[in-house]
């Protein structure tokens, strides 16, 4: 399966990338921690429309080794809770760290969870 991290900086953007690699991915991972206004209802229907599935991800600082490129300045809390409004709206998959997994509440049979674990100091 080939999957394409799209990490632009606005929901307009990303539509833009995702019109641009459809026919080049099989799957969009979606970094929504990279977006300054991520509306994920829209990018979300965006890609089943493009008849692609949707990893959402939204890494903490802490998680993805480049604090200068995340956008993401919400609290922990906000981050998990941007994970489940995705898997509420239809996210195929969200990622999440290991040790932020057991934060998720509702996983529903149908929805995928991706559980990574990134070291950066190894």
């Amino acid at each position: 399966m080939i999957a394409l991290s799209i990490r632009e900086g606005t929901t307009d953007e990303v539509l833009s990338a995702m019109r641009w690699y459809a026919e080049l991915t099989e799957v969009f991972e979606l970094r929504i921690d990279y977006l300054r206004d991520p509306d994920l209802e829209k990018l979300i229907k965006h890609s089943h429309d493009l008849s692609k599935p949707v990893i959402v991800t939204n890494r903490h600082i802490s998680e993805s080794g480049f604090e200068a490129n995340s956008w993401f300045q919400g609290s922990e809390q906000e981050r998990i809770e941007l994970l489940q409004k995705a898997l509420s709206l239809g996210a195929d998959y969200v990622d999440i760290e290991y040790h932020f997994f057991i934060q998720l509440k509702k996983i529903s049979p149908e929805q995928k969870i991706i559980v990574s674990y990134h070291n950066f100091d190894e």
